[in-house]
């Protein structure tokens, strides 16, 4: 399973949401929603976008990149040495 799917569940869960309502608000149908979140259906980048307007979130969430986070600290470590 892919890295957003996996914490786009995750957060869903944390704030106790049901994965319909997402579904709905980010536009999708509830089938097509669960497809994505369980690999049978490729997440792309308006995916991505979507998700993160309905869960009101910044797309490094998704990616698991989330500030004061160790793969935030060697994400923004990188950057730096290449500026």
């Amino acid at each position: 399973m892919c890295v957003v799917a996996e914490n786009t569940r995750k957060i869903i869960n944390e704030r106790g949401l049901k994965q319909k309502a997402v579904a709905e608000k980010a536009g999708y149908t509830e089938r097509i929603f669960s497809d994505l979140l369980c690999g049978r259906r490729r997440i792309e980048t308006d995916d991505v976008i979507r998700i993160t307007k309905a869960l009101n979130v910044m797309p490094n969430e998704l990616y698991g990149f989330v500030e004061g986070g160790d793969n935030y600290d060697r994400l923004s470590s990188v950057t730096e040495k290449n500026t």
